[in-house]
Order: structure tokens, then sequence, then C-alpha cells
């Protein structure tokens, strides 16, 4: 019996290290925006895939991608249900704004949804 495409795990790995090592160009960010797209998508059930996630780097950069991570999704979530222009999503984007700073610090990279 085959696995559907609902019963496979799709991994995002995202690494630090690698990415430390690497000419950091449009594509770079353009794969990183993708796994971190998959990963919110999977927050909110709308990928076709559950998603894995393992981080590599150091545990500061983990814990600032996290928060980061954690930040846009609250952020999407609170616009879609209070709208733009609600101060609950003003408070949401202000945690969005700070949890990136941390994560650029912490990184050396840009968050690609900025």
């Amino acid at each position: 019996m085959q696995n559907s495409k609902e019963d496979e795990i799709k991994e995002v790995v995202i690494d630090f290290n690698e990415l430390r090592s690497k000419n950091l160009n449009e594509g770079v960010y353009t794969s990183l925006g993708a796994q971190i797209r998959w990963t919110i998508d999977a927050i909110f059930g709308y990928g076709f895939f559950p998603v894995e996630l393992e981080i590599k780097g150091t545990e500061r950069e983990a814990k600032a991608f996290m928060s980061a991570l954690g930040s846009e999704a609250k952020y999407v979530q609170a616009a879609k249900t209070y709208g733009l222009n609600n101060p609950r999503t003003f408070k949401s984007k202000n945690k969005l704004d700070k949890a990136v700073k941390g994560f650029q610090r912490a990184t050396g990279l840009k968050w690609p949804f900025q």
C-alpha cells in the first residue's frame, strides 16, 4: 500500500552553518523563504505535507529563528483574524519586527519576508 501525499512528511532543514559559508544571493534567500513558508503553512494546516523542521547552527541562532518564525505566524493570524488596521495586529507586527531584528543580529541574515 502506497502512502498518499497527506501521509508524507516534508523535511525542512535550516542550516545556519551552511548559510554562513555561502555567497548570500537572491537564490539563497528565495530558498530560505520557501523553507520558512512551508513551515508556516504547516503551522496553519495549509501545506500539503506535515513538516518536520530541523535547525542547525548555534543555540542563539535557533532561538532567534524560532522567535521570528512564531512571531511571523502570530502576525499572519492576527492580520487574518482582525485585519491590518486593528490595534492587535499592530501589536503583533511590533513583536514581529523585534523578533526579526533579533534574528538578523544572531544570524547575519535578512528575514525573507520584510
